[in-house]
């Protein structure tokens, strides 16, 4: 009986390992999903890393995901992601925000996996949006 309870524990502790691996393994991509929760189009800029900052629009009710492919297995690491925009919607009057933003590290690279975040209108002021996590 002995015997069989150290198997038994033995195999549960191998099973814990062999799992722990195989769920890191699926983790192929670091993830972020920007949502527009405003009623407007959204201009903002995006860069990767040390990249160039790239403009975008995001429509009223759309999404954009950014996804960074890992080298290998269970990586969880990803190069920043930052955005940039105008937080003032008034003609001729600018507001720049800049943030970093955190990614989901994921199986696929859809939005649906990634790390929400949304811009949305200032609670207080239709004039002004932020860029929040979701």
């Amino acid at each position: 009986m002995k015997g069989v309870s150290s198997s038994l524990a033995a195999l549960g502790f191998l099973t814990s390992i062999v799992g722990a691996t195989t769920a890191q393994a699926a983790d192929r991509y670091g993830v972020v999903c920007i949502h527009n929760r405003t009623g407007v189009s959204i201009n903002f800029q995006a860069k990767v890393g040390n990249g160039q900052w790239q403009q975008f629009t995001l429509a009223p009710g759309a999404n954009r995901w950014f996804s960074h492919k890992y080298s290998f297995g269970g990586q969880d690491s990803s190069p920043p992601l930052e955005v940039k925009f105008d937080s003032d919607l008034r003609r001729n009057s600018l507001f720049n925000l800049t943030y970093q933003l955190k990614r989901n590290a994921a199986e696929g690279d859809s939005c649906g996996e990634g790390k929400p975040y949304g811009f949305q209108y200032e609670p207080n002021n239709r004039n002004f949006i932020d860029l929040k996590a979701l």
